[in-house]
């Protein structure tokens, strides 16, 4: 196997997820994080590395790109990315993920080691269900993000790449992120998480397949709106913390 693609496969279990607590601390800004993981699935590498799934299997992902590299994305930023990894895996304490060491495609590219983690950014796709069922799920890996990341101080979940309203029903993604959405905002109440922002691709064009997907335009898309939003973020006066927007995307 390539030495690039062996790189990948450490990290990718292949799929969408179409299957499927350091309290926050309101006060924090962002710039208060030495160190925040992104913990996700396809989607997430997609619009974390500004390219579709089909350009990393092709190679034009990592090791060669730089769009994994720890920081690339925003400082003192990594990932982890478990294709196919739904909310329902994660909830699993079973889950290789959580033996794994989480880091970035490449290893020697992660900004810090596990234990020095203090900020959790977990997207959350899966099969379809009630709010209060995400809800649930969300709470059991928020337990679980806890236990693994003993220096998290914020855990902020962000739900799968959605659309407008009513749009793009023929795909996964569309048709579940409204009731993802209000599943986190259920637990953020009873402060548990930070709700994160919500992104949305500009137009159906930007989905590439029913689950979900991005075509490398959407990608580029979604990422630079999530980018501009917790670059902003670290932008704002001190004491008035995180804003908890949701991009329009």
């Amino acid at each position: 196997m390539p030495k690039n693609r062996q790189h990948l496969t450490v990290l990718l279990l292949l799929g969408l997820g179409c299957s499927g607590l350091a309290s926050p601390v309101k006060d924090l800004t962002p710039n208060s994080f030495s160190c925040t993981q992104v913990l996700g699935f396809s989607q997430s590498l997609e619009w974390y590395g500004g390219l579709s799934l089909a350009d990393f299997m092709t190679g034009d992902g990592p090791p060669r790109s730089p769009s994994l590299e720890a920081g690339v994305f925003l400082p003192t930023w990594q990932g982890s990315f478990y294709v196919g990894a739904s909310v329902e895996k994660w909830a699993d304490p079973e889950f290789p993920a959580w033996s794994e060491n989480h880091g970035t495609t490449h290893e020697k590219a992660a900004h810090c080691d596990r234990e020095q983690v203090d900020r959790v950014v977990f997207n959350v796709s899966g099969a379809a269900r009630p709010a209060d069922e995400w809800a649930t799920a969300i709470e059991t890996v928020a337990d679980l993000i806890r236990n693994h990341f003993p220096a998290v101080r914020q855990i902020v979940m962000q739900p799968v790449v959605g659309a407008a309203v009513g749009e793009c029903q023929e795909v996964l993604a569309a048709r579940n992120h409204p009731d993802i959405a209000e599943g986190i905002r259920r637990v953020a109440e009873r402060s548990m998480v930070e709700a994160g922002p919500e992104p949305k691709v500009k137009s159906c064009d930007q989905f590439r397949d029913e689950l979900g997907h991005l075509t490398k335009v959407g990608a580029r898309n979604v990422r630079n709106k999530l980018e501009n939003h917790y670059r902003d973020e670290t932008a704002l006066p001190e004491g008035e913390g995180s804003r908890g927007a949701s991009p329009d995307t």
